[in-house]
């Protein structure tokens, strides 16, 4: 199994660098500096557990948690918020209550899925104390498959095991839906890029998995987003990172090609110049911002510049630093502000100033 983290420095700080003012009147002369230990402030196993399963008040608590104390939201998985919202807004009974279910009221099929993965002798309660009983009766993924881990503890995280054959869409078996289409080689057995884990999730968490046949038990089976190929618009890649361009959402210049432009640094006096210009095509209510590129790969902003809502062609940014230091500059240009699926660098560059 396998969970990853995001961490950033501890401490943020802003400064005013007394640069000179820019071309717009909005223009700021900001620098942010990081120090600090790198603290983590998220983390992702299975995808959608902080967003649909772990409540609002615990959201960032989950974040720079760790996988070994995951035994603490069992509570939280056993009552999640999503179905109690559904019921309230749509009339759809909540599986918690189901009468004479104890893999329902337990919400057993949620800790099968997130907390111990699935296998028979999870199936049948033999290991985490029967947690996940009677979900799914499958040697699929649960660590208690693993001979090295003889004492598994419930965890969130992504599992795989590579002895269940792969399959890819068009071939016989294949759904969609992965273990809940009774593909097994999909999600939650590892995750796919063609897995609708969407869809997925809001039926599990409607409890498709422990819910009796019947007229609600198809209708929870048939709940989704109604986009059900990721690949739709955008077909996936043959080689790696194999997940095509992101959509841009709601960037009003949808369609048009990413932002170009020329960038130079001169100095004289210790006075730097950077300038970006020939901004084309000319990004109208965008901005600018200027970094340097410290010793360790970071960047440090050196402020930015609102590009004016007429498409200014050029920016321009001058700063103090003592003669004879040798600084490693870029620009970074935004078509729109919250637009940086279009945002376009210019190469790190080194000078020494004069």
């Amino acid at each position: 199994g396998v969970w990853s983290t995001t961490s950033r420095p501890k401490t943020r700080v802003f400064a005013d660098n007394n640069a000179a003012p820019g071309t717009s009147a909005s223009d700021s002369s900001d620098t942010t500096t990081d120090s600090g230990d790198f603290v983590q402030v998220s983390r992702l196993g299975n995808p959608l557990v902080n967003e649909a399963v772990v409540p609002a008040n615990l959201k960032d608590f989950f974040n720079r948690s760790t996988p070994d104390t995951d035994a603490k939201f069992l509570a939280k998985v056993q009552d999640p918020e999503v179905p109690i919202l559904i019921e309230s807004v749509y009339g759809i009974p909540n599986p918690n209550k189901l009468e004479g279910n104890e893999a329902a009221a337990k919400r057993n099929d949620l800790v099968a899925a997130f907390l111990t993965g699935f296998s028979k002798d999870v199936f049948s309660g033999a290991t985490f104390g029967g947690l996940g009983k009677g979900v799914l009766d499958a040697d699929l993924n649960s660590l208690d498959l693993n001979a090295v881990s003889p004492n598994p503890a419930p965890a969130e995280y992504l599992r795989l095991n590579v002895n269940v054959p792969p399959l890819k869409p068009g071939d016989a078996g294949y759904s969609r839906l992965g273990a809940v289409g009774g593909d097994l080689s999909g999600f939650p057995n590892g995750r796919r890029l063609q897995d609708d884990v969407v869809d997925i999730a809001l039926q599990v968490l409607e409890g498709v998995l422990v819910r009796p046949a019947g007229d609600l038990k198809t209708a929870v089976a048939g709940l989704g987003d109604a986009v059900d190929a990721n690949e739709r618009e955008r077909p996936l890649l043959a080689t790696f990172p194999y997940v095509a361009d992101p959509h841009t959402g709601s960037d009003p210049r949808k369609g048009q090609t990413p932002v170009s432009f020329v960038q130079s640094f001169t100095s004289a006096n210790g006075t730097v110049t950077a300038q970006a210009r020939n901004i084309t095509p000319a990004a109208k209510g965008g901005f600018a911002q200027l970094y340097r590129i410290n010793p360790d790969g970071s960047a440090t902003g050196l402020g930015s510049s609102q590009i004016s809502e007429d498409g200014t062609a050029t920016v321009t940014k001058t700063f103090r630093v003592a003669p004879g230091t040798r600084i490693t500059l870029n620009w970074r240009v935004f078509p729109a502000r919250g637009s940086a699926a279009q945002e376009n660098r210019g190469v790190p560059t080194t000078i020494t100033v004069r």
